[in-house]
């Protein structure tokens, strides 16, 4: 089977791509993964009755596009700043 597009790596940088190419063009895309599951180190893991959230410490808001990002997934009310 042909794809348009294929992406290897199913972190957030890969899915963030799929994402917006097919919003953009509607094109066939084949997302490629070597782990077990999709997003790279960002996860959720519940131990000892305990949700815990791993990944990357944080981004950079001056930057518009990841905030940009979050308001399109709706997100935006689940941000939190550091202090």
């Amino acid at each position: 089977m042909a794809h348009d597009i294929i992406i290897v790596g199913g972190g957030i940088s890969g899915l963030s791509l799929a994402r917006e190419l097919k919003i953009k063009a509607d094109l066939d895309i084949r997302v490629l993964e070597s782990g077990t599951r999709l997003g790279g180190v960002v996860s959720s893991v519940e131990d000892s009755g305990f949700l815990m959230e791993t990944g990357a410490n944080g981004f950079l808001d001056r930057v518009p596009f990841t905030l940009d990002l979050a308001q399109q997934l709706g997100l935006s009310d689940e941000l939190q700043a550091s202090s």
